[in-house]
């Protein structure tokens, strides 16, 4: 009985591979062992190579050396996992992680805010001269909410005001902060009060 062609049409370039590779196996895993320094990424890097040399295999000219051309795909293939491996972050057990890192990591990925810029631009005394020049009870009112970081509902039992009263006066303080900071600058510069979010 004889198969189909369908299924022996591939089996003459496989097994032509297999020919020409055999002999030459074991000097790429020796290669490839000194290339990785470890059995089992040795292993990997030759069957990686196996697979891309037989995807390759029909494109292999006549005149080429078997062995010179398993060997520069066995280089190539290392060359392009260890430039994987560097872009790749590391790795670390989550038991080896403590909140010491947690917060040092934290530290480093987050951008100041626009607040915390606009801030570092003005420097600690155009704001405290600003305050100043605030009426009385709109002084105040900022001072609880964005220094303090109280919120209207404690501010209103504070300052004996109703709620709508303090988040008016909040309002007004900080419009005329914005104001009175942007003057200073003589550029616009924009003031988002640091307890805006907790007190609205």
């Amino acid at each position: 009985m004889t198969l189909p062609a369908e299924l022996t049409a591939d089996a003459r370039p496989t097994a032509e591979f297999e020919r020409q590779v055999a002999p030459v196996l074991g000097d790429l895993h020796r290669h490839a062992m000194r290339m990785t320094r470890h059995r089992a990424d040795a292993e990997d890097l030759v069957q990686d190579t196996m697979a891309s040399a037989f995807a390759a295999f029909s494109s292999l000219r006549a005149d080429s050396t078997i062995s010179a051309w398993l060997y520069r795909i066995l280089v190539n293939t290392h060359i392009s996992n260890c430039r994987k491996m560097r872009r790749r972050p590391a790795l670390v057990s989550a038991d080896r992680i403590t909140e010491r890192d947690l917060v040092a990591s934290s530290a480093h990925s987050a951008l100041p805010s626009a607040e915390d810029q606009a801030l570092q631009r003005l420097g600690d005394q155009d704001v405290i001269a600003a305050l100043r020049a605030l009426p009385d009870v709109l002084r105040v009112t900022v001072y609880y909410a964005d220094v303090e970081g109280l919120g209207c509902k404690e501010i209103s039992v504070l300052m004996d005001a109703p709620v709508g009263t303090v988040r008016s006066r909040l309002h007004r303080g900080h419009r005329q902060l914005r104001g009175l900071l942007a003057d200073k600058r003589g550029r616009g510069s924009y003031y988002a009060p640091r307890g805006l979010a907790q007190t609205a």
